[in-house]
């Protein structure tokens, strides 16, 4: 989520939503009013960068209509993108954060249930 913010509007991080609130938003009669991106670039680590700055990260939402994935391609199906992700460990805590798409070989990658778990999410956006 902190790349891919849950906000009401990409460019105006004060509409970041809280996570206690989600719910009510993937739930809603009228549908999530989340667009899960922001309009701040970062360097993500996936290269090459399309401005010098890094990339802006795009929106969760229909993802599975956007491939390939990341900014070069790299990830042909959803699948990839979650096989590529490592948890790194908090340093101040014993639980796992700093979800992230390239640190290849540092942290753990994700379980086989938190990937259906994920996809599963994905498909609510």
């Amino acid at each position: 989520e902190g790349c891919h913010s849950a906000r009401l509007s990409t460019d105006e991080p004060t509409s970041r939503v809280p996570f206690d609130d989600w719910e009510q938003h993937l739930f809603s009669p009228q549908g999530s009013h989340l667009v899960w991106a922001r309009s701040e670039y970062a360097k993500t680590g996936v290269e090459p960068y399309v401005h010098k700055k890094g990339a802006r990260p795009p929106t969760l939402r229909r993802l599975y209509k956007k491939w390939p994935y990341f900014t070069n391609g790299s990830a042909k199906t959803i699948k990839a993108v979650l096989d590529a992700v490592r948890l790194a460990p908090n340093s101040s805590t014993d639980k796992l954060a700093d979800f992230s798409h390239v640190i290849a070989g540092t942290g753990r990658p994700l379980r086989s249930n938190e990937k259906t778990a994920l996809v599963e999410f994905l498909k609510l956006l």
